[in-house]
């Protein structure tokens, strides 16, 4: 069995390629990561969100005859503090935000004709229903009710807005119904800390968030307000805030169990802090030209009457069933959380290469192979980014401890393959490590055991040996494989 070299296990995931993603999104988001000096992990899901901002939610996807799913997109891609999280979304939301100004432009326009017109006809109104009381006739009351016909049809509606900043999950829902189509694009994980602080049982109020992800109708009433309803609605939401700001607030069980945490692309980019230049280069004209025309095509694109249906071949059909076939078996060695959002992987998968397939041509009738498959190719980072943020302990990095445990105190090796792969197995691990101070006082530690050994699986320094079925119907009995130079590496990691 061959084996690579491991990775480090303190935040050195894994990175999106540049070569994963199609050419015109590539040039955008390499000159956007060198100009603004960020990872690349943290320009790519911005500029997959926007782009599905601009669709507003006219763009659908046909899987098959039973399978659609929409373009909305929740995405964390988390950095550390002082590495320009906000000019980076600053210049990638421009286009959505030009387009909002002109849109309000003409809203004020509109507003102020409407204005002018149910001005004039109230007072009509009013002198109306003075001559009606004096002397009541069938012909004054027609007046009235087609003079309330033109006030009801020009009755006063908010502004426009694609991007909404600071809000609460109320607010944005009334927005949603309202308007269709909605984001929440910004460098702050404030929509995160509001979503319990204003209900009344101090529990999330996202049910309407994860349906708007999912496309699904919702209907709101709340005491003394009119029902409010959107039988489509359109949600994008992009919080690219500091991980210890969101990660904790999202693991929280009542966001995970909802499911609303499951929803997210995560993304946790190595900080450039230390390693940044004074002077870096400005991003291409062309490639901001190239990057605004393609957000004005989207937007414009969305207000015809039709909506735009993405089908897939059958070969694209094929790429997604590998990535299903890929992805299942790994399933079961998911915690919980994980679990849930693993679930949500291949259809968050399929939107990502719309989006990809849109970047190439925006008119498209069909997600490409070549997308489906630059998609996937995306999936093994991805898990490793949301297996850091649903990983239990991680703060303490717990598996450093287990992995010194393994190297210098572990006495239960089962035997060495021919490679110099140590043998072990999860219960006698559990066994040799249950005193250490991070399992201890833990209602279930071999679980916690369990969850570092897949992350150690997943950053190359162990390998799932054998899993034996147990006679007696209880959990089965897991081997592994130590990577057979885990001391050597260690020691360069983090002597």
């Amino acid at each position: 069995m061959s084996w690579e070299k491991p990775r480090r296990i303190d935040k050195e995931l894994a990175a999106f390629e540049l070569g994963n993603i199609p050419t015109v999104l590539a040039k955008l988001v390499k000159s956007c990561a060198d100009t603004f000096q960020v990872p690349l992990d943290f320009v790519l899901p911005i500029v997959c969100s926007v782009i599905a901002t601009a669709t507003k939610g006219k763009v659908k996807l046909q899987i098959r005859a039973d399978w659609q799913e929409p373009l909305s997109l929740f995405t964390a891609p988390l950095l550390e503090p002082s590495n320009r999280k906000s000019a980076v979304i600053g210049f990638l939301t421009k286009p959505l935000r030009e387009i909002e100004k002109s849109l309000r432009t003409d809203w004020r326009a509109i507003e102020n004709m409407k204005k002018a017109r149910r001005d004039t006809a109230q007072a009509q109104r009013a002198e109306l229903i003075k001559k009606f009381s004096k002397n009541p006739s069938a012909e004054i009351d027609a007046e009235i009710i087609a003079i309330d016909a033109t006030i009801s049809q020009n009755i006063e509606t908010r502004q426009p807005c694609m991007l909404i900043d600071d809000t609460t999950p109320e607010a944005l829902v009334e927005y949603l119904c309202e308007q269709g189509s909605v984001s929440y694009i910004e460098g702050e994980g404030q929509l995160v800390d509001n979503l319990s602080r204003y209900s009344d049982s101090q529990t999330p109020n996202v049910e309407a968030l994860n349906k708007s992800w999912s496309s699904e109708p919702i209907n709101v009433t709340r005491k003394g307000k009119p029902l409010i309803f959107n039988d489509e609605p359109h949600l994008v939401i992009c919080i690219g805030a500091q991980p210890s700001n969101v990660i904790p607030k999202l693991r929280d069980k009542q966001l995970t169990n909802c499911g609303f945490s499951a929803r997210f692309w995560y993304s946790l980019g190595k900080s450039q802090v230390g390693k940044r230049a004074f002077k870096s280069p400005d991003i291409d004209k062309e490639i901001k030209e190239t990057w605004a025309a393609l957000i004005q095509e989207f937007y414009w694109q969305s207000n015809l009457n039709t909506p735009q249906v993405l089908t897939v071949s059958s070969a694209g059909l094929e790429a997604i069933g590998e990535l299903h076939d890929w992805l299942e078996p790994q399933l079961k060695s998911f915690n919980q959380e994980l679990k849930s959002w693993g679930g949500k992987l291949v259809g968050n998968c399929i939107r990502i290469a719309a989006i990809f397939t849109l970047a190439e041509n925006p008119k498209a009738q069909e997600i490409t192979v070549e997308s489906i498959k630059q998609a996937a190719q995306l999936a093994p980072a991805m898990i490793e980014h949301a297996r850091f943020v649903f990983a239990p302990d991680k703060a303490e990095l717990p598996a450093v401890k287990l992995l010194n445990k393994l190297l210098l105190g572990f006495k239960g090796f089962q035997g060495v393959n021919p490679d110099g792969a140590k043998i072990f197995t999860t219960n006698d691990l559990c066994q040799a490590v249950k005193d250490q101070s991070w399992l201890q006082l833990k209602p279930n530690p071999a679980r916690l055991v369990r969850a570092e050994l897949y992350l150690l699986e997943n950053l190359g320094w162990v390998k799932q040996h054998a899993v034996e079925t147990n006679s007696k119907g209880g959990r089965p009995s897991e081997s592994w494989e130590l990577h057979p130079e885990a001391e050597l590496y260690f020691g360069e990691y983090y002597s």
